[in-house]
């Protein structure tokens, strides 16, 4: 589930994870997650894994976040990809990712900001969107968490 990073990963994303579905759009907010269109789906009996790379384009709200990871304590793993860039609201959202991921046992942090700090030439001129080659090391960072016991 995403926003314009998945957008621009999805081939990447699809050519190394098969069976995978993915659901982003450009200018994607993180309340999309909390809706009733993406609850149903996840709700399927099929879904194991979940990565939620959402967050870049406005403020998380940590208690509805909070009540929506609540209600898929049965999946395996949930990855909550943090965001780079410098934007006023992506060092409180990925505070919020940290602090969800240690009160629950099934989530985790995909650490996207430390893979652009190392590398900066992974993001584009607009200081948020990943290069050609910043959209292999994303996909590359999804697969790595998915990956992991």
């Amino acid at each position: 589930l995403g926003d314009s990073l998945t957008v621009g990963s999805q081939k990447n994303l699809r050519n190394r994870l098969r069976g995978v579905v993915i659901d982003a759009e450009i200018g994607r907010q993180m309340e999309v997650f909390a809706t009733k269109s993406v609850v149903k789906p996840l709700s399927d009996g099929k879904t194991t894994n979940l990565v939620v790379a959402l967050g870049t384009n406005g403020v998380v709200d940590e208690n509805q976040l909070d009540e929506t990871l609540a209600l898929y304590s049965d999946l395996a793993r949930i990855v909550l990809v943090n965001n780079a860039g410098d934007k006023p609201w992506i060092e409180k959202n990925n505070a919020v990712f940290k602090r969800l991921a240690d009160k629950y046992e099934n989530v985790k942090v995909g650490d996207w900001k430390s893979i652009v700090e190392s590398k900066p030439s992974l993001i584009g001129s607009d200081g948020i969107h990943p290069t050609k080659r910043g959209s292999v090391e994303f996909s590359r960072l999804i697969i790595a968490e998915l990956s992991k016991p």
